[in-house]
């Protein structure tokens, strides 16, 4: 997982899955309760409250299913929170690239998610959870 983001330009989380054979792959992100997701063609818009809205879209090197479906987050011990989990699923042939967007749509927002991710000047790699503002990115999952 590559994770890079430009002056002016999404926050983009990059999934390269190598290998050969016919594989079960998915992509998550976990998302703050309090978010209400809409789907979109190729995502999902994101809001919180009257001002705050994200766009997330996928572009992926092959197709991929597009899922949004409730989850919980555990924020405490013995707390449990309802939520939303958006996800892609791919089930074929090996490579696959798939490029997670994340757009803020309100100028205060983007301020607010920029600063919490202004660490991040070169791309990373990353193998557990990726935890950006209010966006928890999973691991990614491959099964043969």
């Amino acid at each position: 997982r590559r994770i890079g983001v430009c002056n002016g330009g999404p926050l983009v989380l990059t999934d390269q899955i190598d290998g050969s054979g016919w594989h079960c792959v998915t992509g998550s992100l976990l998302i703050e309760p309090g978010w209400a997701a809409r789907p979109m063609a190729d995502g999902w818009q994101l809001r919180h409250g009257a001002d705050q809205v994200v766009r997330v879209s996928i572009e992926s090197s092959r197709p991929v299913a597009l899922d949004c479906h409730e989850a919980a987050v555990h924020p405490d011990y013995g707390l449990q929170r309802k939520t939303v989990r958006l996800a892609w699923r791919y089930a074929g042939p090996l490579p696959l690239r798939v490029a997670t967007h994340v757009e803020t749509m309100t100028p205060a927002l983007e301020h607010q998610l920029r600063s919490s991710f202004a660490d991040i000047s070169t791309p990373k790699r990353a193998s557990r959870d990726v935890v950006l503002g209010q966006l928890r990115f999973g691991p990614i999952r491959a099964t043969r």
